[in-house]
């Protein structure tokens, strides 16, 4: 080599050095560093990362320092359960003594002639930010009752729940209600939450609580932290989760034990490393939620220890798909969303009830959606407009009425 061309090398090198450490004092200058030692840049957290640890203490401490004035109350077989006997929502979402969204108490018995049917799942079947007039649980009873079917709905939809929440409040208390039609709600984001248990790892505010998680191993469910770990015990194993046996299962942890070499030391590196990550994440979705994927994986399961568990107590089983506001404007928009595999196995396997059938295009317009994304009125009365229909058919025909009512048709209920 020349001196001329080794020269140039040096040049470009130093120039490209040059750079990277004008690049590296620029993001190191704008970024900032929390109380946790956690360093972020525009918004992008960067390696190594640290737990929140000092928001959480805060959040925890506040509920236990005033644990009556919590909206959910810690429950080791679910997680949560809605405080009994509250009114929240700012005022809008009675819950009765059984922590069911009613303004009454219900028999564990339903009377001889009354068709009771008991919803599971999280906010969308609880029908948050509507109040209890607009819910389309109370709709679907009512409209029902219009029919002639003397019916009765318990909705037993909890904010925040996973899809493995609500089957496990399906066995510790939806069971001894004696539903004759179960109605679980599906909603995708809660694939996220089943591969979650520390919840404010995954959402910065609002219930403090652990929940039990399922696992798969040689294809059965297991429970993990169950009962779930108490208030009073999560600081303690977030403090030393690096070696904590629950680390493993938290989709939500990202601990310092993993290793970027060269992230760790430089911001801008981290920056790129963040950037980078991000793009394969966006790309990648169908590895994270496509049928080989454990969140794929796991809802399948779940959703048919649920149902076998349902027709083994005489009931029958719906899978209704309620989707969020910006995955019902992606359908309309054309995109196959990487869960799809699963509504098409609910629609082979199960009876099914999919909101994309009769929400109209005209819902994608924020207008119809409450400040936090919840349906408004107009979309709960057309929910439960649609479900009344179809379990009038079902009804009518028989494929729906549990061993406790066989035989009986819409026209012997009306009174």
């Amino acid at each position: 080599m020349t001196r001329e061309g080794l020269r140039l090398i040096l040049l470009v090198f130093g120039a490209f050095f040059l750079i990277f450490l004008i690049l590296e004092i620029v993001v190191r200058a704008g970024g900032e560093t929390d109380a946790d030692g956690q360093f972020s840049y525009l918004g992008f957290e960067l390696p190594p990362y640290a737990l929140p640890l000092n928001r959480i203490r805060l959040q925890i401490e506040a509920y236990l320092n005033n644990p009556s004035q919590a909206a959910y109350i810690p429950d080791p077989e679910t997680g949560w359960l809605p405080r009994p006997d509250a009114i929240l929502e700012d005022g809008i979402l009675k819950v009765n003594g059984a922590s069911i969204r009613s303004h009454r108490e219900y028999n564990l018995q339903p009377d001889d002639d009354t068709l009771r049917i008991a919803l599971f799942g999280d906010s969308f079947a609880a029908s948050n930010e509507v109040t209890d007039e607009e819910a389309w649980g109370y709709n679907l009873e009512k409209l029902l009752n219009e029919a002639g079917v003397n019916a009765e709905v318990l909705n037993f939809g909890t904010g925040g729940y996973g899809m493995g929440q609500a089957f496990l409040r399906w066995q510790k208390q939806g069971k001894d209600y004696s539903p004759d039609i179960v109605i679980f709600v599906f909603q995708p984001e809660n694939l996220d939450r089943n591969v979650n248990i520390f919840r404010l790892l995954n959402v910065y505010s609002g219930v403090v609580y652990s929940k039990p998680r399922f696992i798969l191993e040689g294809g059965s469910l297991a429970l993990i932290n169950s009962p779930a770990m108490p208030p009073e015990e999560i600081m303690d194993a977030l403090e030393s989760f690096d070696s904590h046996p629950l680390a493993a299962y938290e989709a939500y942890y990202r601990g310092r034990g993993v290793s970027y070499p060269l992230a760790n030391i430089s911001k801008l590196a981290g920056l790129v490393h963040v950037t980078l990550a991000n793009l394969y994440s966006n790309s990648s979705s169908a590895e994270m939620y496509g049928p080989d994927s454990e969140r794929g994986r796991l809802g399948r399961a779940i959703v048919h220890a649920f149902a076998t568990d349902v027709a083994d107590g005489g009931a029958s089983f719906v899978v209704m798909h309620l989707p969020r506001f910006d995955h019902f404007r992606q359908f309309h928009d054309g995109k196959k969303l990487p869960w799809r595999f699963l509504l098409e196995h609910f629609e082979d396997a199960y009876h099914f009830i999919n909101a994309e059938d009769f929400l109209s295009a005209k819902y994608r317009d924020d207008s119809y959606y409450q400040p936090n994304w919840h349906y408004g009125p107009e979309i709960n009365l057309r929910i439960a407009e649609a479900v009344t229909a179809d379990l009038l058919a079902c009804i009518e025909d028989g494929t729906c009425i549990s061993s406790r009512l066989q035989g009986i048709s819409v026209s012997q209920q009306q009174h």
